[in-house]
């Protein structure tokens, strides 16, 4: 039962994901439960315009298969609008972080010159015997039944193919509808974001007929497959090393997904789940993922419309023009207000002395008020210097000396 967080199956159609109580890992990597659900929800309509497109001749060429009308004259087409969702996939999350060199080289197999003669000599047969009913009723020579039977294979092999591609393609756009209108109509005004809430919003959205009406409409894809609720997935119980307690180990579920939509609704779940959730920013206009209940209404990326390259966070505190957020809603503040706990229960119990408390608080509002105005700082270094260990050493460091304790 022991293994290794993250080592399941890496394959871009048929990929193994571990679930923590917070994480998701996936290729190695750790993220917070529901990233990948807000990732796609940052696609854009000319990516999935595209991807649609793509996903339209797939469609296509399989119906074509099962009329055996399809021919070789369109396999370049074919192949060009497979490599174009292979490509596209290849550089967003969570494809990246899949084996996406091995699947480009199954691709590359699949519609090699060899694949398109092979399927040609195959259709060339059915052609030459197409009044004569089925194959299999005919004396064919030994030749003639080589060369039916290595393009049904290879036929075979590509038509699997294209059914998950026009799946990837389908999925994608009909995940994003569903959770676009779920966020407008009832995430994104929430007073409180939390799970109860969250599960309250979700269960009034989905279980409106109206809805659920409107939704079937909007699908791009509607007809084929739709926003599901019930991912089918199949789950393993694993034992695993806690990548945050060395020695420790810990439970993890490891789902096997064969659909991408199995995957972005289980993550995006099991995020609300865990109190993660999408939240527009009222900048710029991407989405982000919230994985605390603060009132946050700007993200951390570059402002588009700022020359100085700040993020959106700091262009709306410094901009008259924007919504100010309020102050408490900085995730800085939080580590700020727990340090200053410490400080004042140790100064009580007499682990440090006054002049230590007050120098301490002096450098934890320095940290705090740099938090606030960098967002490079707040990622790379905060934690850190608010830390316990990171304001009680700068103190030593300031003063010279250690904390005085009273004598008991």
């Amino acid at each position: 039962m022991n293994t290794t967080i993250g080592a399941g199956r890496n394959s871009v159609r048929d990929f193994a994901i571990d679930f923590t109580d917070k994480d998701t890992y996936i290729g190695g990597r750790s993220f917070p439960k529901g990233y990948f659900a807000v990732a796609v929800l940052n696609y854009g309509k000319e990516t999935i315009t595209k991807l649609l497109y793509a996903g339209a001749e797939c469609n296509q060429a399989m119906a074509d298969m099962m009329r055996h009308t399809f021919r070789t004259d369109r396999f370049d087409f074919l192949a060009d609008a497979v490599f174009t969702i292979q490509h596209t996939l290849s550089e967003l999350e969570p494809f990246c972080y899949l084996d996406v060199l091995a699947e480009e080289e199954v691709l590359r197999d699949l519609f090699s010159e060899e694949a398109k003669q092979l399927l040609a000599g195959h259709y060339a047969l059915l052609d030459r015997y197409a009044d004569c009913g089925d194959l299999a009723q005919i004396h064919l020579t030994d030749e003639e039944k080589l060369q039916g039977k290595t393009g049904v294979v290879a036929e075979g092999k590509i038509f699997e193919l294209l059914r998950s591609y026009n799946y990837f393609c389908v999925d994608i756009a009909n995940f994003a509808t569903a959770i676009l209108n779920l966020e407008a109509m009832k995430l994104r005004d929430l007073k409180k974001r939390d799970e109860a809430h969250f599960a309250k919003a979700c269960a009034e959205f989905f279980s409106d007929s109206e809805i659920r009406e409107a939704l079937y409409v909007l699908q791009p894809a509607h007809g084929l497959a739709g926003f599901s609720l019930s991912p089918d997935t199949q789950m393993e119980m694993i034992v695993v090393p806690n990548p945050k307690e060395k020695g420790a180990k810990m439970f993890a579920r490891r789902l096997h997904f064969r659909r991408i939509m199995d995957f972005l609704v289980t993550d995006f779940f099991e995020g609300l789940h865990a109190g993660h959730s999408p939240r527009q920013c009222r900048n710029c206009g991407r989405f982000f993922h919230m994985t605390s209940a603060r009132h946050q209404i700007y993200c951390d990326g570059i402002a588009p419309n700022d020359p100085d390259g700040r993020s959106c966070r700091t262009f709306a505190a410094r901009s008259h023009r924007l919504e100010r957020e309020k102050a408490t809603d900085h995730p800085a503040l939080a580590m700020h207000r727990t340090r200053l706990n410490t400080i004042n229960k140790h100064l009580q119990r007499g682990k440090i002395d006054q002049e230590f408390a007050d120098t301490a608080r002096k450098i934890a509002e320095k940290c705090k008020t740099k938090a606030c105005s960098s967002v490079q700082y707040f990622n790379d270094c905060y934690a850190a210097d608010i830390s316990q260990a990171g304001i009680y050493g700068a103190t030593e460091k300031l003063l010279g000396r250690p904390p005085i304790q009273k004598e008991v």
